[in-house]
């Protein structure tokens, strides 16, 4: 009994000399691992905060720059809008500066004729007092941009843009436009980052005058540098390095504490490309380094802890410890991932609205300028119609990339293999760009030395990957040049698969070494592709190398500025073999001669007036009789009281009122006449993302065409579906709308 109290008193003791062995480790490691990692704290939030404000900027710099430069393409197209009017008069234009301006939402719109007279909707005066950049527009000056403009008592930066051939009006000629943004709008463009970064955005000159200065800018003044000399711990060393930085037009990283105050503050200039403005991140430097400080805090408490748990018989309670904060943390990430999911769909939810709405008006842009086409004669009216027409494809275009790396990051792109001809695809992608090739004066062609020509692959993926190297090899390649693919096959250490190989060659202006690197990335153009003109999203080649990545390829590019590109291509492919070869029997035209749309009518389900007048015009150009339908309850009411086989077809828009086109596809699919419930559905919509696609078969529909509609496809698909004399089982249509 005696030696067990012994016992319990000696356990007891080691317990209480453990507990304050750990405490006696704690105290000594703490302060010192807490000075050993200061410095290092100081260095990593100086590099994360450079680091992160020189992306916020790029970012900044790129949303100011697009307001920038949309004012101009809109000063082109009321260049050819006042062309086009007869007999102009100032009560004409001001009544199209009043309606242009109510429907565009623009601050201020004018125009100014050879005599310096502006013209705006309250009226006209001289202009040459009160507007700084009249002078250098009626001297003939393309594209001039001057802020801090006082007009009718507003502040606003002014952008003017002179005509190429001037536009007469009575005895005189209107020679130039001006379009303005209020100071409000730029200060929209830069406040991207106030609810991430609790910092602050402004725009500046490069001699430190504010353009637009932020609201949450805690300073007084009218020039940033005499703040930071005034309000900031810097020498005059280091202000002299930041004013000629930027003066020179170059990113610089500045940072400084606030006088009183031992907190840093960071602040990245970056200029703006073809303005002498310049973007300013001001970031606290409490926003990076107090979460670094937190991680430096639980760093050195598991360094204790570690060491504690060696001389220690506590570690149960230590891992007690360590598991809650580790269960916390857990907690902490799975809502992260909540929200980051979150934040995901809203993006796609976002991305599948704003399609509809472009393409919706871009649907009644592009259809009317094809309409229009056949009406015209005078030469120099065909010439605008096909620039209005290359203008919204190149649109479409623009919104088709940004739909695709959209899905691409969102993980939701699948492989799809189906059966190709490798030969016969690289003849199809030459017969597309062969006329574009021609007026360019640009040399293509292609040649081809493969052993396996039948195989397995994604075909969409697969054509977009080609194509968009391709079209930027054309698009890049002057006059006179070259524009060479070759397709070779390479050997293959996987049984059963064919590796191929694939070089676009060009002669055209080159990458530069500087940008080589960042080639793939998204939303980046090298400087001389945007002075030289060339539209476009940066997103193509970030596309391109995104699909090569997913179908297990490589992707490589060599190039000289000045001297052309050559970009490497190399996937693998499943080799098709014996049946899997044989001939498809797939549609080759004959169907479309042989069959004969008169007496066939179609019934037409469409909410939007424009829309429906441009597909009434087509389907009644290729012969068909059309009933117009506003919604989808009306569309699934007519084919109830029609007579069987009254409706050939239906063309179904998705978002309709009353009734959207997926549930007036289902009403038709369950009614009691199974004539009228199998009569074939296409879907015509704005709605062009991949689950779209799955929505309407999965609603009933048998073919999805994507607006604005092309008349060709439109064709095929509804001689398609014409030709067999009804729907055929709707899980085997899913083909034909992907």
């Amino acid at each position: 009994m005696e030696n067990r109290n012994i016992s319990e008193k000696k356990s007891k003791r080691l317990v209480w000399l453990t507990v304050l062995a750990a405490l006696a480790v704690i105290a000594v490691l703490w302060p010192l691992l807490n000075r050993a990692t200061e410095g290092m704290v100081n260095e990593i939030t100086l590099s994360i905060s450079k680091q992160y404000s020189q992306e916020l900027n790029e970012q900044m710099s790129a949303h100011v720059s697009g307001a920038l430069s949309q004012p101009f393409d809109r000063l082109e197209m009321l260049h050819c809008s006042l062309s086009m009017v007869e007999n102009l008069t100032p009560e004409k234009l001001t009544e199209m500066i009043r309606c242009f301006r109510e429907s565009n939402h623009i601050a201020y719109l004018s125009f100014v004729d050879e005599n310096g007279t502006v013209y705006e909707a309250g009226g006209s005066y001289l202009g040459t007092t009160r507007v700084k950049m009249l002078g250098k527009l009626l001297s003939g000056q393309k594209h001039l941009i001057s802020d801090n403009e006082t007009v009718g008592g507003n502040s606003f930066v002014l952008m003017g843009s002179a005509f190429d051939a001037p536009v007469p009006m009575g005895e005189t000629k209107l020679c130039a436009a001006i379009i303005g943004l209020s100071n409000e709008e730029l200060t929209d463009e830069i406040m991207v980052n106030g609810q991430y970064s609790n910092g602050y955005s402004s725009i500046i000159h490069r001699d430190g005058s504010y353009i637009v200065k932020n609201r949450s800018v805690p300073f007084s003044g009218l020039n940033i540098f005499s703040i930071i000399a005034k309000h900031y711990n810097c020498t005059e060393k280091d202000m002299g390095a930041l004013k000629t930085a930027v003066a020179n037009g170059e990113a610089y990283a500045f940072s400084a504490t606030k006088s009183g105050d031992d907190v840093f503050s960071f602040l990245y200039f970056s200029p703006i490309e073809d303005t002498d403005w310049c973007i300013v991140n001001t970031m606290p430097g409490t926003f990076i380094k107090t979460g670094i400080e937190k991680l430096q805090e639980s760093t050195a408490k598991l360094s204790v802890l570690v060491i504690a748990v060696l001389i220690a018989l506590v570690i149960i309670l230590l891992q007690n410890s360590s598991g809650y904060a580790l269960r916390k943390k857990q907690r902490e990430l799975e809502q992260a991932y909540e929200l980051a999911e979150q934040a995901n769909r809203a993006k796609t939810e976002f991305l599948s609205s704003m399609s509809h709405d472009i393409r919706t008006p871009m649907n009644a842009i592009l259809g009317y300028s094809r309409l229009m086409k056949k009406e015209l004669t005078d030469p120099k009216l065909l010439e605008y119609q096909e620039k209005i027409e290359h203008s919204g494809n190149l649109l479409l275009s623009l919104i088709n990339n940004v739909l695709d790396m959209s899905h691409i990051d969102s993980g939701k792109t699948e492989i799809r293999e189906e059966y190709v001809q490798l030969t016969a695809l690289a003849a199809s992608i030459r017969d597309v760009f062969g006329t574009e090739a021609a007026k360019k004066d640009i040399s293509l062609s292609y040649t081809t030395d493969i052993e396996h020509d039948h195989v397995f692959a994604d075909v969409t993926k697969l054509n977009e990957i080609y194509m968009n190297i391709v079209s930027n090899a054309i698009k890049y390649t002057p006059a006179g040049g070259t524009v060479s693919g070759v397709m070779d096959e390479l050997p293959c250490e996987k049984e059963g698969y064919a590796r191929i190989r694939v070089k676009i060659r060009d002669t055209g202006m080159g990458i530069g070494k500087e940008f080589l690197p960042h080639i793939f990335d998204s939303f980046t153009r090298e400087r001389n592709t945007t002075m030289a003109k060339v539209a476009g999203t940066g997103l193509g080649l970030s596309i391109v190398k995104k699909l090569v990545d997913l179908l297990g390829g490589t992707i490589d590019v060599d190039s000289v500025q000045g001297k052309g590109s050559v970009f490497t291509v190399v996937l693998d492919f499943k080799i098709a073999e014996g049946a899997e070869v044989a001939p498809r029997t797939e549609g080759t035209g004959t169907e479309a001669a042989a069959f004969d749309p008169n007496g066939k009518r179609i019934l037409l389900a469409e909410d939007n007036e424009l829309n429906a007048e441009i597909a009434i015009a087509i389907l009644e150009e290729m012969g068909f009789t059309v009933t117009h339908a506003e919604n989808g309850r009306a569309c699934v009411e007519l084919l109830q009281s029609a007579a069987p086989g009254e409706y050939a077809l239906i063309l179904m828009d998705i978002q309709m009122p009353v009734m959207n086109g997926y549930e007036a596809a289902r009403a038709v699919r369950a009614l009691p006449d199974k004539q009228k419930a199998r009569i074939p559905i296409i879907a015509m919509t704005a709605n062009a993302f991949e689950e779209d696609k799955r929505n309407a078969i999965e609603a009933g529909m048998d073919a999805h065409l994507a607006k604005p509609i092309e008349v060709k496809k439109i064709e095929e698909a509804i001689v398609s579906l014409l030709s067999k004399g009804t729907a055929t089982n709707n899980a085997n249509n899913v083909n034909s709308a992907n």
